[in-house]
């Protein structure tokens, strides 16, 4: 029976939050948020929420905080166009995990890796990742609504245009559009990006109307 010191009864809002305060879903919960916060610039939050998770939550050295830090920081650079250091330093530590279960952690880091090297011009790997990504989410959490799930497609039709693949293009965005009623997906700059990609695939058909 659980003793009532092992409760976090600290932050009980609207409903009170029975998990501990030491857990690792707890954990997961806060660098998650501090992901998310990142991505939507807010860095303080970001580098807040960070704070927060250790005050509570006892860590060591170990390959998941080197990831939660890593993954910060990659978020940041990513921004700022530093792409090659995002490649750096993600490569490396999808090198420590690479033999593990692929999870969410993997969908974020490869998709900071897709957009970096598509943006470097290293398509095969902006594929390499995105398609990875893709492969997850149809055969884990069936979830086409996520942004991660929506950018790599983005990515892939991005990088078949650029390859001067436009049937291909064509057919990635399609898929999309079977899977996915675009006008009720939240990340609009994802939809913006996946049709001007098929106005380029159709431009470089000659087939200026569809275009």
């Amino acid at each position: 029976e659980s003793s009532i010191t092992e409760i976090d009864t600290t932050n009980i809002g609207p409903n009170p939050i029975i998990t501990r305060k030491d857990s690792t879903i707890v954990g997961e919960a806060y660098s998650m948020s501090s992901i998310i916060y990142g991505f939507q610039g807010k860095h303080r939050l970001a580098l807040s929420i960070k704070k927060i998770k250790k005050s509570i939550i006892k860590e060591s050295d170990d390959v998941e905080t080197l990831m939660d830090q890593v993954i910060t920081e990659s978020i940041q650079n990513f921004q700022v166009g530093l792409y090659h250091t995002v490649i750096k330093d993600l490569s490396s530590i999808m090198d420590i995990i690479k033999e593990n279960e692929y999870t969410d952690y993997h969908v974020v880091m490869g998709f900071l890796l897709a957009g970096s090297y598509s943006q470097t011009n290293k398509i095969d790997s902006a594929y390499y990742y995105a398609d990875k990504i893709i492969d997850y989410y149809k055969l884990k959490r069936n979830n086409y609504y996520d942004q991660y799930y929506l950018g790599a497609w983005t990515i892939k039709a991005k990088g078949l245009v650029m390859e001067k693949k436009y049937e291909l293009a064509i057919a990635c965005i399609e898929t999309v559009e079977q899977e996915i009623d675009l006008a009720n997906v939240p990340y609009k700059d994802n939809v913006s990006v996946l049709y001007n990609n098929k106005g380029l695939a159709y431009i470089g058909k000659e087939e200026y109307e569809k275009a």
